[in-house]
């Protein structure tokens, strides 16, 4: 008994009509289904076009009429391996331009914390310039205070 899907029964071009069996499929089935699996694997990836290239008029004029069963877990070994390497290489892909964003980030902090060790060194240099005109201050008070006493006192020639 054949299986459809709703999109075969609506004339879908992706859905390709196979039977259901749980048996090895024979080396006519297995050739199809090879191909099918091909296709739709490496149809959905950006590099599939080296794969989807024109085939010649004579590579597509005669298919192999049988295909034997170690040819067919070769292929299917192969089209393992090749979606294994595309899904690889996406996410080294993926890692790549995560590793991009991050260092461009890095470089955002960087000058950041420039920026921030510059302020650091101003307000550094205004609290040490505060501090001695605040010990400046407080020297000329108490000299201030000092010829007040002295004049109390009636010592008039008090000399700072």
């Amino acid at each position: 008994m054949t299986r459809t899907s709703p999109k075969a029964k609506l004339g879908g071009k992706t859905h390709i009509n196979l039977s259901v069996d749980t048996r090895y499929p024979s080396p006519v089935a297995a050739t199809t289904l090879v191909k099918t699996i091909t296709r739709c694997s490496f149809a959905k990836s950006p590099r599939a076009s080296f794969i989807s290239l024109p085939t010649t008029h004579a590579s597509t004029s005669k298919p192999p009429d049988s295909i034997s069963e170690e040819e067919y877990f070769r292929l299917l070994k192969k089209t393992d391996v090749l979606g294994h390497l595309l899904r690889v290489n996406d996410n080294l892909l993926e890692a790549e331009g995560l590793l991009e964003v991050a260092e461009v980030d890095n470089s955002k902090l960087d000058a950041m914390n420039k920026h921030i060790l510059v302020e650091l060194e101003m307000f550094k240099a205004k609290y040490y310039e505060s501090q001695r005109l605040f010990t400046d201050h407080i020297e000329q008070l108490t000299g201030v205070c000092l010829h007040q006493e002295a004049l109390q006192k009636g010592h008039p020639e008090v000399h700072l």
